[in-house]
């Protein structure tokens, strides 16, 4: 763990220095029986011989897309340390790097609705520099923030372990006068 991550990993978000915000375990273990429920009942049937070749394709690919997001979930199980870190010095995602974006690279901030779930963009000056060499699960990520033309840095608010009002709270606390503001619309294509 970089000593970034260390210094907020001990901090929950409630004031301090940093706010770090975790995934929230029950929250991804329900989502993940969910998850495993609706690949699991595809496979069987495709499994089971009594469908035609069509609908066992069918049911065949239809777990594999809930499989790719039961391991996901999985892995949200077992990540340790904190997810999204506010602190003095700037924010960081750790599903998209492992570097805080410290304030004076970001242009603005500002929250929006889009499909069902509510994101916080940030927009640095130079998006690039603070994102990880993807790998392929982010490729993909990268991939469909750009096919839904959302901003690269959209942190979702969804599976953490606080509410949106106090990820707003910490987020006001630390970050300077003037970054955040309210869009006259949402972002591009939505």
């Amino acid at each position: 763990m970089n000593e970034q991550v260390g210094e907020a990993a001990g901090r929950r978000g409630h004031g301090g220095e940093a706010a770090a915000f975790f995934y929230s375990r029950l929250k991804t273990a329900v989502l993940a029986a969910v998850l495993a429920v609706l690949t699991l009942v595809p496979l069987a049937a495709a499994l089971s011989g009594g469908a035609g070749f069509g609908f066992a394709l069918l049911f065949s690919m239809t777990a594999g897309f809930f499989g790719v997001w039961l391991v996901a979930m999985l892995a949200r199980l077992f990540w340790r340390g904190p997810v999204l870190i506010v602190s003095r010095e700037g924010i960081m995602d750790r599903r998209i790097g492992p570097k805080i974006i410290p304030w004076e690279r970001v242009s603005q901030i500002y929250v929006f609705r889009a499909r069902s779930q509510v994101y916080v963009a940030v927009m640095p000056d130079d998006p690039e520099d603070f994102i990880d060499p993807p790998g392929r699960f982010e490729r993909l990520s990268l991939w469909a923030s750009d096919a839904l033309r959302l901003p690269r840095f959209s942190i979702s608010m969804m599976g953490l372990d606080a509410s949106q009002r106090s990820i707003m709270l910490a987020l006001r606390r630390h970050m300077p006068p003037g970054l955040y503001r309210e869009p006259e619309s949402p972002p591009r294509g939505l």
